[in-house]
């Protein structure tokens, strides 16, 4: 029974990919802050008539602050993932929620990110006034690109972390917990 939570799914892109992968999967939970964005999501699972689609649940909380029932040794998932959340927050709120993905998942469960990869030559070489016109829009970019989303994994105990190049500019981090 692989159980799977989607951290900050916004209007679910990324759960409905996870259940296409997926398609065994017992339950998949996109969880957002947005209920605006939960709302679409929900409107796009109803209009796209997959069958995968029907066992994704959606619920609305704040990542920093999941429910309790979910650290509970029956309420944790094999496959915690987030998708293009990090990049968005500042340093202290990423820690807060790579420790509540940990606290989330089974032992021995995975934690997937995909995110902006601070290392992409395609991002290293910006032109000036285009990096500048990004950060205008996203502006915790500086602490992402030195937090070192990895080593926060590992100094948080979980292993067999790697890095997977996803395309040019992004990156999906593996993390087993311990």
């Amino acid at each position: 029974t692989l159980r799977i939570i989607d951290v900050g799914c916004s209007v679910g892109v990324s759960t409905h990919y996870l259940a296409n992968a997926f398609p065994n999967a017992s339950s998949i939970i996109g969880f957002d802050l947005s209920p605006h964005f939960l709302s679409v999501a929900m409107k796009r699972q109803k209009d796209a008539s997959n069958i995968n689609y029907d066992k994704i649940e959606w619920c609305h909380g704040n990542a920093e602050n999941p429910p309790q029932e979910w650290t509970a040794a029956t309420g944790q998932f094999d496959l915690t993932a987030a998708s293009f959340l990090f990049h968005e927050l500042p340093t202290e709120p990423t820690k807060n929620i790579l420790r509540k993905m940990i606290s989330i998942t089974r032992s021995g469960g995975v934690i997937a990110i995909t995110d902006n990869d601070p290392r992409s030559e395609v991002i290293m070489n910006l032109p000036a006034p285009i990096f500048t016109l990004m950060k205008s829009t996203e502006p915790h970019s500086d602490d992402y690109y030195q937090f070192g989303l990895e080593m926060a994994l590992v100094d948080l105990g979980c292993f067999d972390v790697r890095t997977v190049p996803t395309d040019p500019r992004h990156r999906t981090i593996l993390a087993r917990v311990p």
